[in-house]
């Protein structure tokens, strides 16, 4: 509502601060200092920057009138080419809590979803050419079984989860894999930081994988390596994953 200029309270105090800005402005050009005059100039940019945004943008927002998949990349993409943060977080559902769907209907429906709505969004950054600037990250935090355990859907599981990065620094591929476990299910191997294969003598222990997906994403996006092991204690990034 802020974006889109609505007719509010917020809106009129727009306008009393455009006066007030003005006679500020007027007294400092007779007898301010040039420090105080190029302090009131600096807040007259941001303004006129901040008014500046693109009338395709704003529009953007006010034809979000959902919060599906659509919506959400329109808004996200919008958000971004605005330069108004540098983190937006959206929902892509790819089977929820699914201890109770049986034959896994939910799941399977979700997932052909899920990976269309992420394919929604990169083409809604593309025709925004935001494809070069924007890294797309999902995460699980913890897995789940991997075998069907009759009709009662699938239960936690922490020997495994699944993440997924798309961007300009990230090359394409797959990092890790799986192996038979010891109770009937399938277990994560440990990974090689220098070739992202899954591998027994792996240096990232299984229990590390969650924190080499984030030093990995923080690489990814630009982070100095330096932040990023002071960030982040366990695990190794992985390089082979990076452009």
């Amino acid at each position: 509502d802020i974006l889109v200029h609505p007719d509010s309270p917020l809106t009129r105090l727009a306008e009393l601060r455009d006066q007030s800005m003005d006679l500020l402005h007027a007294r400092l050009k007779a007898s301010g200092s040039p420090a105080q005059r190029a302090f009131m100039d600096q807040l007259a940019i941001s303004r006129a920057q901040a008014r500046n945004i693109s009338d395709a943008l704003v529009n953007n927002l006010a034809a979000v009138q959902d919060n599906d998949v659509a919506g959400q990349s329109l808004g996200a993409a919008t958000l971004i080419a605005m330069n108004v943060t540098p983190v937006v977080v959206m929902r892509v559902p790819f089977g929820g809590d699914n201890h109770g769907d049986p034959d896994l209907i939910n799941e399977t429906e979700q997932t052909e979803t899920g990976v269309k709505a992420i394919a929604t969004l990169m083409d809604t950054l593309k025709q925004y050419q935001l494809e070069d600037r924007v890294t797309f990250a999902t995460l699980n935090v913890f897995g789940r079984t991997l075998r069907q355990l009759g009709t009662s859907g699938r239960h936690h599981w922490a020997d495994h989860q699944v993440s997924l990065m798309i961007g300009r620094g990230v090359r394409a591929g797959v990092v890790g894999g799986v192996v038979p476990g010891p109770s009937q299910d399938y277990t994560a191997l440990p990974i090689d930081s220098s070739t992202g294969v899954g591998s027994i003598d792996g240096d990232v222990p299984v229990a590390q994988t969650l924190a080499s997906f984030g030093k990995t994403l923080g690489s990814a996006v630009g982070l100095p390596a330096q932040v990023v092991e002071q960030n982040i204690g366990l695990g190794k990034t992985i390089t082979s994953a990076l452009v």
